[in-house]
């Protein structure tokens, strides 16, 4: 991929996100590639590629999110890894949501 973010970027400089198992290494580079999507929608004056992207974007957060106990970790610096991965995730749904031009519930 091209790189991430340059939020995601920045937390990893910052050492607010740390790698630490394959789920959230799967994440991250999902992450870059809902990122390059946008370039591609963009080039491409369509948004199926921003569509599949987001979906297996939230198909990867979904994985992770079941396989990854994040408010019972005892380890704080990996908790909070986690919960910065976690925001960082909702922004870049949210975004891509407007983007496609629909509205994210509050609640289900």
């Amino acid at each position: 991929f091209e790189g991430p973010p340059d939020l995601l970027l920045h937390l990893i400089q910052k050492n607010k996100v740390t790698i630490y198992d394959a789920d959230q290494r799967e994440l991250v580079i999902n992450l870059a590639k809902l990122n390059d999507a946008y370039y591609a929608s963009y080039n491409e004056y369509s948004l199926n590629s921003l569509c599949l992207a987001l979906y297996n974007f939230c198909a990867t957060f979904s994985r992770f999110y079941n396989n990854t106990k994040i408010l019972t970790e005892s380890n704080k610096a990996k908790q909070q890894s986690y919960l910065a991965l976690c925001r960082l995730s909702l922004r870049a749904i949210e975004q891509a949501t407007n983007t496609l031009g629909f509205v994210i519930p509050e609640r289900m």
